[in-house]
């Protein structure tokens, strides 16, 4: 039986991202971002959630495309990463969806040089680049992070 992977869709500009549901704490509208000196240049800031201090980043940073204003109808996504939770900073979401093994190509096979891009699903004549959570901070980015929230205090 062939394993189905559930994600959350969204769109970034003209490209669309996957993030695994089983890593998805909450989807927020956008909320204001304080920003935070000193932290990797992907992450915008921070927000307070529940209590929470959570680093926001910016995806389309990460994946080397330009800044944009924030709207008001961007959304964040919390997400759980092996370390922290995180804000991910989207344009809109598309839905949940299902990918079964035969849909998706590991990102080692097209682009590895992108760690945080865990695999890419094809679907019809679409790509949905599936992020890794895992690998979305490099070791050295992680004590950046920490260190810039901690001076926060």
């Amino acid at each position: 039986m062939e394993k189905v992977l559930e994600v959350i869709v969204f769109h970034i500009d003209n490209l669309r991202f996957a993030i695994s549901l089983d890593s998805i704490i909450k989807v927020i509208a956008v909320v204001e971002i304080t920003p935070l000196p000193e932290a990797p240049s992907f992450i915008s800031g921070i927000i307070n959630l529940e209590g929470r201090i959570i680093p926001v980043a910016e995806l389309r940073l990460r994946m080397g495309m330009p800044k944009k204003n924030i709207q008001l109808s961007d959304q964040i996504i919390v997400a759980a990463t092996p370390n922290r939770l995180i804000g991910i900073l989207i344009d809109t979401i598309d839905g949940i969806n299902n990918f079964s093994e035969s849909d998706i190509t590991p990102n080692d096979e097209i682009m590895p040089a992108i760690k945080h891009i865990n695999s890419i699903a094809k679907i019809n004549n679409d790509i949905i680049f599936i992020t890794n959570l895992e690998s979305f901070f490099s070791l050295e980015e992680e004590i950046i992070l920490d260190k810039a929230i901690k001076n926060l205090k």
